[in-house]
C-alpha cells in the first residue's frame, strides 16, 4: 500500500478508511481492544445524563457499546467513510473536524475519547473544543496507547530492555501491521505522560482519576502474548473533570 502524503490526522484516517474497515472486521483481530482496552475504560464511563458525545468515534463501536448503556450519543469523526459505516449500523454520527467541533458550547455532560488523542497531530486543540463543548463539572473519560508503551520498550526475561525508541521524542510515527494478508498502516503521535496532563490542565480540564490496566490471569492464558504487558502499561485511560 502506498502512504498517502499527508500529515493531517483527519486526511490520513479517511484515506486508510477502506482498510481500517476490513481490518475490524476480521475476527480476532483486536483481542486487546475488544477484551481488555474497552471493557476496562467503559468502569471509567459515569452513569448517562442527557447527552454523551464520542469524539472519534469511527466506525461507531465505542458509541454502540454507550448506547447498550443508555447513554444518549452522537458520535463525531472526520472520516465520511467511517461515519457511513457508523450511521448505516444506526448510530448518530456527523462529520467534523475534532479540533473545531460544529456543536455549541456547554452542550455535553459527557465526552469519550477512546484510542484517538495520540492520532491527532494537534492535541491541544481537540482538548480545547472537548472542554468547549462539556458543560461545567461535564466528564472526559479518555484513552491512548500508554506513553511508555510508545517509546518501544521490550521485555526480557528478567528485566525492562530498550528496543526501539526514545521517549521524549514527540515525533509522527507511522507502524505497518500485518494481519492474515490484510494490512493497516497505523499513524499516531507519541507523547510523553506530563505533555498529556499539561494540555489537560491548559484546557480546563482537571484529571481525577488515572489507570494503568492490567492484563487478568483469564485474559493472559487465553492470549499467551499479552503476558508483557502485566509488567508494563499498553494504555493509559484518564478520567478528566471540566473546572
Amino acid at each position: 500500500m502506498t502512504e498517502p502524503a499527508v500529515s493531517d490526522g483527519r486526511e490520513y484516517w479517511e484515506s486508510i478508511a477502506a482498510s481500517w474497515l476490513g481490518w475490524t472486521q476480521m475476527p480476532g483481530v483486536d483481542p486487546y481492544g475488544e477484551a481488555f482496552n474497552l471493557p476496562e475504560l467503559l468502569t471509567l464511563v459515569p452513569p448517562p445524563e442527557s447527552l454523551t458525545l464520542d469524539i472519534g468515534c469511527g466506525e461507531g463501536r465505542v458509541g454502540r457499546l454507550l448506547t447498550a448503556q443508555g447513554h444518549a450519543v452522537v458520535g463525531l469523526d472526520g472520516s465520511p467513510t467511517l461515519t457511513g459505516e457508523a450511521r448505516g449500523q444506526g448510530a448518530a454520527v456527523a462529520v467534523a473536524d475534532g479540533a473545531r467541533l460544529p456543536i455549541g458550547a456547554a452542550v455535553a455532560d459527557l465526552v469519550v475519547s477512546s484510542m484517538v488523542l495520540m492520532d491527532v497531530p494537534d492535541l491541544a486543540d481537540h482538548l480545547a473544543e472537548i472542554a468547549r463543548v462539556l458543560r461545567p463539572a461535564g466528564t472526559l473519560v479518555m484513552s491512548v496507547s500508554h506513553p511508555i508503551s510508545n517509546a518501544g520498550f521490550a521485555l526480557g526475561d528478567e528485566h525492562l530492555t530498550y528496543a526501539l525508541g526514545d521517549y521524549y521524542i514527540e515525533e509522527r510515527t507511522d507502524v505497518p501491521a500485518t494481519r492474515d494478508g490484510r494490512s493497516m498502516p497505523f499513524r499516531y503521535w507519541p507523547r510523553t505522560l506530563s505533555t498529556y496532563l499539561t494540555a489537560l490542565g491548559n484546557a480546563g480540564l482537571a484529571v481525577v482519576e488515572a489507570r494503568e490496566p492490567r492484563p487478568s490471569a483469564a485474559f493472559v492464558d487465553a492470549l499467551p502474548q499479552a503476558r508483557q504487558w502485566t509488567r508494563v502499561p499498553m494504555f493509559l485511560h484518564l478520567r478528566a473533570v471540566k473546572r
